[in-house]
């Protein structure tokens, strides 16, 4: 029966402190590929369209990505009708600054679904749950050409954002120290076809994003946006009040300065005392429990040698459990020394900041 009970608590332990215990979470609620939006696919009758760039300007919460495309068309002097893909809604035309009078003609030909992520970062790309494409329709309208033979055509629109909570999502450590803690963890995507291939990308402040172009033989190029907060300075500072049992009761501070590591642990450089002017400096080793969406409850292990400076020098072993809730932390803390086989056990509790 003990050594049932055993292997029980080292599954419960082992699935506690597993990076993977919880990153197979409902993928339908996890991400959604951004929906393909096309905006552009222009003919000309009796003239040609060609790409001219688009310029991306991504809103302050990152949300809605607003796209201007502009064609470069040219044919003989006259009047000319042009025919585009579009949003049924949303979209604004224009011709040498003119506003145009676009007329639905009918639905557009269907877009391959190529469902993909991009790291807002390294633009490195990645599956994500597939999403059906946006509407899209075919639009005519007529546009008069001077002598020059040329002219601009401008589209304005809007596009929603697809999203990612599992690519960049915080670790506990961040959760447990305000000023390492991202407001936004999730990764925002955009995807655009039919407007060529050239792309200009305009980001609000503190913020990773990346616009790459996916080129095709068969297909228009397809240029796709992804963005993120930036992650903060990963380091963090705990201060902590509480007991220590030395035999007797006395009163203990402790400050860690932690180091957050990317893979969700820390490295913690800390000092501590006590009433009777003791003072002792550690460095340990947390291993924190990983992530869990929407809640900042975490637990940490944290292992590592302890120096008493004051007022006796010694060397111990540090061995503490803790938990914490967003930035509130209760560590229970014991120290060992082996040389003069001496204990200390402390109770402290503090803000991450």
């Amino acid at each position: 029966m003990s050594a049932r009970r055993g292997w029980r608590a080292a599954a419960l332990l082992s699935i506690l402190f597993t990076k993977r215990a919880i990153a197979d979470e409902d993928s339908r609620d996890s991400s959604q590929a951004a929906q393909m939006v096309t905006l552009g696919r222009v003919t000309l009758e009796g003239g040609r369209a060609i790409p001219h760039g688009v310029e991306a300007t991504l809103d302050e919460d990152r949300r809605q990505l607003h796209v201007v495309v502009r064609f470069e068309v040219s044919a003989t002097g006259g009047a000319h009708t042009l025919s585009l893909s579009a949003p049924p809604t949303g979209v604004r035309a224009t011709f040498d600054g003119k506003l145009l009078d676009i007329t639905r003609v009918g639905p557009c030909a269907p877009v391959a679904i190529n469902a993909s992520g991009v790291d807002p970062a390294s633009g490195e790309r990645y599956p994500l749950t597939a999403a059906p494409p946006a509407p899209c329709e075919t639009k005519s309208t007529e546009v008069t050409i001077g002598d020059s033979g040329s002219g601009e055509l401008v589209l304005r629109a809007a596009l929603d954002a697809g999203y990612d909570r599992l690519r960049r999502r915080r670790t506990l450590p961040e959760t447990a120290h305000r000023q390492a803690r991202r407001v936004d963890y999730l990764v925002y995507h955009f995807a655009l076809t039919g407007a060529g291939d050239r792309v200009t990308l305009h980001l609000p402040p503190a913020t990773d994003g990346v616009a790459i172009v996916e080129k095709s033989i068969i297909d228009p190029a397809t240029i796709r946006v992804a963005a993120s907060e930036q992650r903060r300075l990963p380091l963090g500072i705990q201060i902590s009040a509480g007991v220590v049992l030395v035999p007797d009761v006395r009163f203990t501070a402790r400050l860690t300065l932690d180091a957050l590591l990317p893979w969700g642990d820390t490295l913690v450089l800390g000092i501590d005392g006590d009433s009777t002017e003791r003072a002792s400096l550690s460095l340990g080793y947390a291993l924190h429990t990983r992530w869990a969406p929407l809640v900042p409850f975490g637990a940490h292990v944290e292992l590592g040698p302890v120096v008493d400076l004051t007022p006796d020098a010694r060397i111990g072993v540090r061995l503490a459990v803790g938990s914490h809730f967003n930035w509130s932390q209760t560590t229970l803390i014991a120290d060992v020394f082996p040389v003069d086989k001496t204990w200390r056990l402390a109770l402290v509790t503090g803000l991450g900041f």
